[in-house]
């Protein structure tokens, strides 16, 4: 698994990997994402985000900041878990 870190447009600092499930796993996502995706995260916990590999671009560990940044644009947002709510609350 690739794991890469770039700037956005506005200076905020993500990282980006790629997700591909277990078989098992995948039959109970969208069909959209049962193939993989492409995983953006703000590196505060802010935002999340994810692309279909299918539209994600072969090589993607080797694009610019720039071109990583308007595929992260395009990709859909990811609603936080409950884990995740109850992980920032506790946040000092």
């Amino acid at each position: 698994m690739a794991l890469r870190g770039f700037e956005d447009r506005e200076g905020n600092e993500w990282r980006v990997w790629s997700v591909v499930p277990a078989a098992n796993a995948a039959v109970t996502l969208d069909a959209t994402f049962r193939s993989g995706w492409l995983c953006f995260e703000r590196m505060d916990g802010s935002d999340r985000r994810r692309l279909s590999l299918t539209e994600a671009p072969t090589g993607w560990e080797e694009l610019s900041d720039g071109r990583l940044d308007l595929l992260r644009r395009v990709a859909a947002p990811v609603a936080a878990s409950p884990v995740d709510v109850a992980v920032s609350e506790t946040r000092p």
